[in-house]
């Protein structure tokens, strides 16, 4: 297992996912245009989160799917605001969980044939889900 410091987040590589713990940071912020992006402020670097396919709302017992072909669909994304994440996983198979402390969860399934969602970190990483499922990951020591 890998591991490597990315100020406030922790990249660390599994068997079949990466964990990318988020210490002390909160959705700050919500772009909805096309796509959905997701800003997580940290006390010292910051990530863009963001998702240009369909994805699932899961709150508590309440699954909702959204779609970003219906833009109004996003209003269920609002409640996410500055809500804390406790971390975020990219798996290999190109999918991506996102787990927040208020018993929220976003998932993003992978696409075979567009990038259904990316990751920029302020410091440099940059994770991509690229078409097929496949993850694109270029840490700040690549840079």
């Amino acid at each position: 297992m890998a591991e490597r410091m990315t100020s406030n987040f922790t990249l660390s590589e599994h068997e079949d996912y990466w964990d990318l713990a988020a210490n002390n940071c909160i959705i700050s912020r919500i772009i909805i245009d096309y796509a959905l992006t997701l800003e997580i402020q940290g006390d010292r670097n910051n990530l863009s989160i963001r998702i240009e396919n369909q994805f699932s709302l899961l709150l508590g017992d309440q699954c909702i799917d959204i779609s970003n072909s219906k833009a109004t669909e996003f209003y269920h994304a609002i409640q996410l605001l500055n809500k804390s994440v406790k971390y975020i996983k990219a798996y290999k198979n190109g999918s991506l969980e996102i787990f927040l402390l208020e018993n929220l969860v976003v998932f993003v399934p992978s696409d075979d044939e567009y990038e259904s969602w990316m990751i920029y970190g302020t410091n440099g990483l940059k994770i991509v889900s690229s078409p097929g499922g496949e993850l694109a990951i270029w840490r700040p020591e690549d840079n």
